[in-house]
Formats: structure tokens, sequence, C-alpha cells
């Protein structure tokens, strides 16, 4: 496996119909993370879990099987990092072993990902150091805001690197660092790029498998990106556009950094509570920008079938590649035609494919120019 990209996902179901419906070579150059969603407020619990006697393990079952749906058999990433560091289901078992025993029993291959902001919950350093990951493939270190800011002190976080590896009996070569910055919508790409670029000097040395640098542009609302209603515009993908001035520093070109993003929703997005209020909009995935065809709130006009003109608006661009390039594009053909779902959760499937889709292509178009100019992307 090449593996060069790491999707940041939700295990929701617009999720999992966007994965099923991935080609063989998109999902070749992939390994998804999942990061299971926290359990919403009571008021907008689902029937499933206001009958159930044991909701947080009866949500995260069913997170669970969106998951083994479409990665048995394959590697799959998984975390629990929007749950406290002392959670446990109902049963008793904690949050984070439980998700790793079930993943395996369901038949996928699970690679933990072990969150540096929790360690200092000693539930959460009891859970993560029972596991033998000596019989798992790869485990990863995922380290977010917190551990950026301590790079300012590298001893800092070198010693608790070391503290995390020390306590579970982890070997760095078969463990990855994931960089996830999170929400850089008011950040520039020069200070992205330079604070991942701090986390990547400090720990270098320490021989792990691969880097991974992750963020999100992406605001949580349309109108913080595209301003007017009804309308179209570009938006800077800023994460892309920081991993390709990291992989082309000298920093780049000494490690391996594979890039990852959070596909076409921000960290902070809504985890599949409905919103009337919602407007309508394409995320379609281009060269380092989204192009967005943003429409109007659902609950007014034509609601749901304004997402046939906002298809033909991406058709209509210079951006739309062909019906044939992905599942998510031939979706949007069928739309200027009043064939598709009126779902939101549709569109972020289809949003989804194509940009899991385009993404691994415009890294390999970036590592192939790259090689023509001399430089080693390391992908």
């Amino acid at each position: 496996m090449e593996l060069q990209y790491i999707p940041f996902l939700k295990a929701l179901d617009a999720e999992k119909e966007a994965l099923e419906n991935l080609k063989p070579e998109a999902w070749s150059k992939i390994i998804p993370l999942f990061d299971i969603p926290r359990m919403p407020g009571e008021s907008f619990w689902p029937k499933y879990l206001s009958t159930s006697l044991t909701p947080k393990k009866t949500m995260i079952d069913m997170a669970l099987k969106r998951i083994a749906s479409v990665c048995a058999g394959r590697m799959a990433m998984v975390d629990s990092y929007h749950w406290r560091g002392d959670s446990s289901v109902e049963t008793g078992e904690h949050i984070y072993s439980y998700l790793i025993n079930q993943l395996n029993g369901r038949g996928v291959i699970p690679v933990p990902v072990i969150g540096y902001d929790r360690w200092s919950e000693e539930g959460y350093k009891a859970a993560v150091g029972v596991i033998d990951y000596s019989r798992l493939p790869l485990t990863c270190l995922r380290l977010d805001y917190s551990a950026i800011e301590d790079s300012l002190e590298p001893d800092l976080l070198r010693e608790n690197v070391n503290d995390i590896l020390d306590h579970i009996g982890l070997e760095p070569s078969s463990c990855a660092v994931l960089i996830d910055y999170g929400d850089v919508y008011s950040k520039g790409v020069p200070e992205i790029t330079e604070s991942i670029a701090a986390v990547v000097a400090a720990l270098e040395d320490f021989g792990f498998k691969f880097f991974c640098s992750s963020a999100s542009s992406l605001p949580p609302t349309v109108d913080k990106a595209i301003r007017q209603q009804n309308s179209q515009g570009q938006f800077r993908r800023k994460e892309m556009a920081a991993w390709k001035m990291l992989s082309t520093s000298t920093l780049g070109r000494r490690n391996t950094i594979i890039y990852g993003d959070y596909a076409i929703r921000g960290p902070h997005s809504n985890e599949g509570i409905p919103n009337k209020n919602s407007n309508g909009k394409i995320r379609y995935t281009i060269s380092e920008h989204f192009f967005i065809a943003r429409g109007h709130s659902v609950s007014e006009g034509d609601k749901f079938s304004q997402f046939y003109g906002l298809a033909q608006h991406i058709v209509d661009s210079n951006y739309y590649l062909e019906p044939s390039y992905s599942w998510g594009d031939a979706q949007i053909e069928k739309a200027t035609q009043g064939l598709t779902p009126k779902q939101h959760a549709f569109w972020i499937a289809v949003d989804t494919n194509h940009h899991m889709t385009f993404v691994p292509q415009e890294i390999s178009e970036f590592a192939m120019i790259n090689a023509l100019r001399g430089y080693r992307t390391a992908i």
C-alpha cells in the first residue's frame, strides 16, 4: 500500500456511503481516521437511543457497525478524541479499549490513536497501557494544538512523548505521529506551516514511522466561506498549501510527511443533528481550493430542490471533471436532471466521495512535478 492521505472522518452514515462508493485506486492510497462522535444532548436523541438502556454503548456500536461495513479487512484508525479521557461504556469498559476490541472482532484491522491531550487522565493512561501493540501493524500518536503549543519548548514536548512511549512500551518505528492543527480558518499558511514544522523538528530524531499533518480551513457554516446566498466562489484549502510548503522544505525532504485533512466538513461541524435552517451547498474539491456553490436555507423557497440548480453551477464551471471521475461526480450530473435524493446527508456523501478521489490524485501530481524539479516529496 502506498499511503498518501489520511481523511479525518466522523463515522456517520454519509461518510459510510462515500467510502462504499470509493474506487479501488483511491482506497489503495488512504487509511481513514474515524473520530467517534460525542453523545448529542438528550433532547436530540433519536428513538433508538432514548429507548436503549445503554445509550452510549448503543451509539458507539452504531458507529462501529458503519466503520466495519466499509473497512472489514482494511486498516482503520479510530479515536475517542471528542470524549472525555475517563469515558467508559455502560458495561464499565473504557471507550479506548472498547473501540479497538470491537473493531478487531468485526474484522477491521484497528489502528489505535493515542491522544496527547488526554494523557494526564489516569483512567485513559491505564486503558492505553493494557493493549498489546506488538500485535498491531501500526499505532498513532495524535498531537493536537496543545502539543503544538508545547513545541515552543521542544524539551517539554520530547519529554511528554517519551513518557507515552515508555509507559506502553511502544517502539517509534511502529508508530506514526498525527499533527492535528484542527480549525485553521483564522490562521495563515505560513503560521500553519511553521507550527507543524516545529513539531516535526522536535521529534524527528525519535525515528517515527511517518508524520502526518492535518487541519481544516472550512468554517462551521458556509456563510463564512461564501458570503452571499445563491452565489459561487473559491475557498482556499490552507491545509493543502501548508503541506505542500512543508513537503518541499528541507525538513519535509528528510521526513515522510503524509497529508491529512477533515475532508469537506470542519472539525466543529454539526455531527448528524438535523438543522432545518441549514443552507444548500455543494463543496467541490479542486486544486488547493474548494469551489463552492452556495444556495439558501432549505426551509425557504425551493427547499431541497435548490440542489439541482447548484449541481448545474458545478457542471457548468471550468472545474467539473466528468461523471466517470467518481461516484460523487456522477451524482452531481444526475442532480442536473433532478434524479438525486433531497437530503443533506446525501450531499455530504457526494462531496466527500469526490474529495477523497481528488486528493490522492492531487498529491501524486504534486510529487511528479517536484520529481521533475529534482525534489523528493516524502510520500
